[in-house]
């Protein structure tokens, strides 16, 4: 069996859903062939089809993707020359803390990196020497004003009472 073809691997696969030739991540192996995928795409399970319907039979090799490839980091010089001068003023990694773009960020695990990017309200990105990572902050943060507000108080006569076979109160 190839090293390289085991269930969680990925594959160049047809997606009979997709109707596409795309990566899907191997569910079941049989002998030393995929016979489950998933796609990346629809996130579909279906048979391994190494090739569209009606393509000549040519035995394929197909090469499984790497498991997990880091985003392409910054130029390493300007990175580098970043981290290196700031690394006595990095400030400690907490995801209660809120970080901002271009503020070094010493994390217990990756060293000390740069963030680079916010993509989401708790999200930033993050490049470390050995690539780029995607690291929440602010867990701890109150939410932003003006989305939570308080209901208006009611008053004892303002509220609906359900209904009832009883007579109304005479006062």
């Amino acid at each position: 069996m190839d090293e390289q073809i085991k269930v969680g691997g990925e594959v160049d696969a047809y997606c009979t859903s997709c109707r596409l030739m795309k990566w899907h991540v191997i569910v079941a192996v049989v002998g030393d062939k995929p016979a489950k995928v998933e796609c990346h795409g629809c996130h579909k399970q279906h048979g391994f089809r190494a090739a569209p319907p009606g393509a000549p039979k040519v035995k394929r090799v197909t090469k499984p993707r790497a498991a997990s490839t880091p985003a392409p980091a910054p130029p390493v010089t300007n990175l580098e020359e970043r981290l290196l001068r700031g690394e006595s003023s990095a400030r400690g990694y907490s995801p209660q803390d809120q970080f901002a773009v271009d503020e070094l960020v010493r994390h217990p695990s990756f060293g000390v990196g740069l963030v680079v990017a916010l993509p989401g309200l708790q999200r930033m990105e993050v490049a470390f020497r050995d690539g780029r990572k995607l690291l929440v902050h602010r867990r701890g943060a109150p939410p932003p004003p003006g989305t939570l507000t308080r209901p208006v108080r009611r008053h004892e006569e303002d509220v609906p009472r359900g209904a009832t076979d009883a007579p109304p109160d005479k006062h």
